[in-house]
C-alpha cells in the first residue's frame, strides 16, 4: 500500500505542468535532464524539449552549447556532471547559472564550463529564452 502512494505521489509530482513548477525547480530539472547525456543525442533533444518554448530554439542551444563545449576542451559533448551554482530571480525573468563537468582532452583530466541560461515565465511555465544567432548572411 505503501509503494502505491508513492508512486502516485511521483507520477502527480512528474506530471505537474510547467507553470506550477517554480523557476527554481525548473532549473534543477534542466540540469537534470543534462546529467549524463550526449548533447549531440536525439535521445537528448527529446529529453530537453520541455524547457524550450520552440524545436527552434532547442537546435539554437544545442548548437550553442556543442561551440562552447569545444572552446571548453570537451573530449566528447557529453556532460557527465551538471550542478547548478546560482540563480537570481527579478520578476519576471530569472537566470540560472549552471556548472558543467565533463571528458576532457586526456581521460584523466575533466573539461568544465560555466553556462548561464535566461528564463522567462510564460502563461505555460517557465522556458529558456535562447539568444539569437547572427547567421552569416544577416
Amino acid at each position: 500500500m505503501l509503494k502505491r502512494l508513492v508512486l502516485i505521489i511521483a507520477l502527480v509530482w512528474i506530471a505537474q505542468p510547467a507553470q506550477a513548477r517554480s523557476a527554481d525547480a525548473r532549473i534543477r530539472d534542466f540540469c537534470s535532464a543534462l546529467t549524463g547525456r550526449d548533447i549531440t543525442s536525439i535521445y537528448t533533444r527529446s529529453a530537453l524539449q520541455p524547457f524550450f518554448t520552440s524545436e527552434n530554439d532547442l537546435s539554437k542551444f544545442i548548437v550553442q552549447m556543442n561551440v562552447q563545449m569545444d572552446h571548453a576542451g570537451f573530449h566528447r559533448f557529453t556532460v557527465e556532471r551538471c550542478t547548478v551554482a546560482g540563480i537570481t530571480v527579478s520578476g519576471t525573468t530569472t537566470q540560472g547559472t549552471l556548472k558543467i563537468t565533463g571528458e576532457g582532452p586526456l581521460f584523466f583530466l575533466k573539461s568544465r564550463l560555466r553556462l548561464s541560461t535566461e528564463w522567462s515565465n510564460t502563461d505555460s511555465g517557465w522556458y529558456i529564452d535562447v539568444p539569437q544567432v547572427i547567421s552569416p548572411g544577416d
